[in-house]
């Protein structure tokens, strides 16, 4: 456990409360705890409320001038009924370790998204996209796909009931999809499973039960189906501290994964986004020597706002999901910067020096230029 780092552990020790977070949740320092204060799915991300783009404009931009951040510019009066967000992302990555050097253009998601309500107590919608996929003849066609899509029934203020294609609740909600608290441990892009969830969504307190189903339309695509826990807790205006639990079982094997995690205001330019998780790995058959296995993927994000939009962060990243084997260990620092120019946009980029057993004593670059475009 040489390398592996200790503040992790000393959050793991500290914050054993506590939703998963916003999709930017360092805005956690302007004291927004809440996922629901900008986004329509009650575990933020995605869509977002009329409330939400105002926010974009106000606190997240450098600069916007009023009524900027309506949906598509212009569409400053939506029915009440109705609500509209679309997303666009595409990245350029390069990549250079002993074995390969390579720089490419990835288009990650183009969808447009649209929700009903019903007195802002029965939500129903989704998205429709399309996405480039890759063939095994090495050709690429474009496929439609909705990411997400559900009914979501709001009797009260603070109690929610949901049910469709979504990502269950569990840790930081981040769109970092290749941070090793997700990519790791198998919560990748397009990693939606259909789900049951219940919430609670108080001022201060958040708790999540979700029961997952897998993606049972699909013979294909194998994800967990089983159960996901998560509690928060919000405190001093600018602090939010959670604890996550995973049970999952496919292909014959069951896991579970547990952690806390940590969204830290410490002030309103200075913030430090942390999670930890633990998976427990149980094969149901002994083929190919079949063991169980028990490792750690711990992600720790150090940001600071230069100027408002603006952002420097630095990142550390540690994982080693099997600790009998040292070459399931990866080591990463990551320096990058974000800027929110305007409403609708924002521009990511980030330089990574990762150490793994394929390459041992030796450090691979990864670097990656992302734009990310909604209307």
């Amino acid at each position: 456990m040489g390398r592996f780092p200790l503040f992790a552990f000393l959050f793991g020790f500290l914050f054993s409360f506590a939703e998963p977070a916003f999709a930017f949740p360092d805005l956690v320092r302007h004291g927004y705890v809440n996922c629901t204060a900008c986004h329509v799915s009650p575990t933020g991300g995605g869509i977002l409320t009329p409330y939400g783009r105002e926010l974009s404009r106000e606190v997240l931009s450098t600069f916007g001038r009023e009524g900027e951040s309506a949906y598509a510019y212009f569409m400053k009066e939506q029915p009440e009924w109705l609500t509209l967000g679309g997303d666009m992302r595409s990245v350029y990555t390069y990549r250079n370790n002993p074995k390969l050097k390579e720089g490419k253009w990835i288009l990650m998601q183009w969808d447009l998204e649209a929700f009903a309500n019903w007195k802002e107590k029965l939500f129903v919608g989704g998205t429709v996209g399309m996405e480039r996929v890759r063939k095994l003849s090495g050709e690429y066609k474009i496929e439609f796909l909705s990411r997400r899509h559900w009914v979501n029934y709001r009797p009260t203020d603070t109690i929610s009931f949901r049910g469709g294609k979504f990502n269950p609740a569990y840790g930081i909600n981040v769109p970092d999809h290749v941070i090793v608290t997700k990519r790791s441990l198998g919560w990748d892009q397009q990693s939606e499973t259909y789900n049951l969830e219940a919430a609670y969504l108080g001022e201060t307190w958040n708790h999540y039960v979700t029961g997952i189903f897998g993606r049972p339309e699909s013979d294909t695509v194998v994800r967990d189906k089983g159960v996901s826990l998560t509690s928060s807790y919000a405190f001093a205006e600018r602090y939010k501290a959670g604890v996550s639990y995973h049970y999952g079982s496919r292909a014959g094997v069951r896991r579970h994964v547990a952690g806390p995690w940590a969204l830290l205001g410490l002030t309103k330019e200075f913030y430090i986004l942390t999670e930890t998780d633990f998976e427990f790995r149980d094969p149901r058959t002994t083929a190919n020597n079949a063991t169980k296995t028990h490792g750690i993927a711990s992600y720790n994000k150090f940001g600071y706002e230069v100027v408002q939009g603006w952002h420097v962060f630095f990142t550390e990243e540690v994982s080693q999901l099997n600790f009998q084997q040292n070459k399931t260990r990866t080591w990463a620092h990551s320096i990058g910067t974000q800027w929110f120019p305007r409403p609708h946009l924002d521009l990511l980029l980030s330089w990574q020096k990762l150490q793994t057993s394929t390459f041992p004593g030796k450090y691979s670059d990864f670097a990656w230029l992302q734009i990310h475009f909604y209307l």
